[in-house]
């Protein structure tokens, strides 16, 4: 397949396939068959069910297995998808599954196969854009580009830019005495850390911290990791969250509560490398208003009520007044909820996913406080979209003294 003795076309190839950064296989069989050489049997459903042998590959066995080779050695990223149902070939004939899932799936990359509720033509030839198989496409494109991205980025700036801080509770409140995870919170997580190193920060994760231990560990990492030569500092927090007593707390995986300024952030303003540089402090949690009552047994336990105290702007100036130089934004006012999403490439905080992309596309046209307004528009614009339960709007506080960029130098 790579064979070519002319020097110019050899040339174009070359830049052609250097040029390449993934591939989609669609119904592909990975093993390599002919017609002439299927084999089948019954399945419990009385389908019958296509199998290849491998001691005949067919047409693909040479060609198809060098390009492979080929694509394993340049790197590229791989998605396969694989069908789950009998397609019809003939009015005449039986349905039949034209690429079995063990060869859909056979030498792709880890987590880069996916079955697809539908048949061989369903998958190959998406009926519309809001098909599974083309919805797939688009996040691999999107994916595959940002990673190029970030690798000329590494290419352009050398010299890290700062810290990025990211605390994500996996686990949440217990339901019927287990312990519930907070569905898609590793997909935050993961898109922080992504989005953090793409700007080239240094990302240090903390995954359900006991609340009592917050403000030693934050302590210790601006102690190890921030440098006197850093920009900027940025803090992700994401849990479960509510305001009592006028106060924005979070909740660890065992439902204690720690307050956000005295716990997180004030250990943050305290530390003598970040005077004067820019804090960009996110806070992706629910801010409904919650009070302490004592229930039947004796024990305290936290309610939820309509009304608190202070109002939505008096608590982020209360968080940020006094702190020069720091950026604050809520994933949604006081009094309200911050949505999730439960599936799909989607999953995990609405917030989250959209803020990683809105920096993604203006981190080299816009500084980072116009990003975050272009943001706070942009979930305003889904909560019209989504009706009425749909509360969700973003809440920025900002006493930056000058324009902070995230654009490389």
């Amino acid at each position: 397949m790579m064979t070519c003795y002319d020097p110019d076309k050899k040339r174009r190839l070359q830049a052609f396939f250097s040029s390449i950064r993934g591939v989609a296989y669609y119904g592909t069989s990975q093993s390599g068959y002919s017609s002439n050489d299927v084999q089948g049997r019954n399945d419990d459903e009385g389908n019958w069910r296509s199998q290849f042998s491998y001691k005949k590959m067919g047409r693909l066995y040479s060609d198809y297995k060098h390009f492979r080779d080929f694509a394993t050695y340049s790197g590229w990223k791989e998605l396969a998808l694989g069908e789950t149902r009998p397609t019809q070939l003939g009015k005449q004939q039986s349905k039949i599954i034209v690429v079995d899932e063990s060869c859909a799936s056979k030498g792709i990359q880890r987590n880069s196969f996916f079955p697809i509720a539908g048949d061989h033509f369903t998958i190959c030839k998406p009926k519309n854009p809001s098909s599974n198989s083309f919805l797939y496409l688009k996040h691999f494109i999107n994916t595959a580009i940002d990673e190029a991205q970030y690798r000329n980025l590494n290419v352009l700036r050398k010299r890290l830019r700062g810290t990025a801080i990211i605390i994500t509770m996996n686990k949440g409140k217990k339901k019927e005495g287990k312990k519930d995870k907070r569905v898609g919170s590793d997909f935050d997580r993961l898109r922080m850390k992504v989005i953090a190193e793409y700007l080239n920060f240094l990302p240090r994760c903390i995954d359900d911290e006991e609340a009592e231990e917050f403000p030693s560990v934050v302590k210790n990492i601006w102690e190890n990791d921030v440098k006197d030569e850093d920009e900027c500092l940025l803090c992700y927090v994401s849990a479960h969250g509510a305001v009592v007593g006028g106060k924005q707390v979070i909740f660890d995986k065992e439902e204690r509560s720690v307050d956000l300024l005295s716990g997180i952030f004030q250990p943050i303003f305290d530390c003598p490398r970040l005077a004067g540089k820019p804090k960009v402090l996110v806070v992706n949690a629910c801010r409904q208003f919650m009070k302490e009552v004592m229930d039947e047994d004796g024990r305290r336990t936290l309610v939820k009520v309509r009304h608190g105290e202070g109002t939505s702007t008096q608590e982020e100036k209360n968080l940020t007044g006094n702190v020069k130089d720091c950026l604050l934004v809520y994933s949604t006012k006081l009094g309200k909820e911050s949505w999730r999403v439960l599936k799909g490439y989607d999953k995990g905080a609405l917030f989250t996913k959209e803020m990683t992309d809105q920096v993604k596309v203006y981190y080299l046209t816009e500084d980072v406080l116009t990003i975050f307004e272009k943001l706070e528009s942009r979930v305003d614009e889904l909560a019209k979209s989504f009706g009425e339960e749909f509360t969700e709007s973003p809440v920025i506080c900002s006493t930056l003294s000058k324009r902070l960029s995230w654009r490389p130098r």
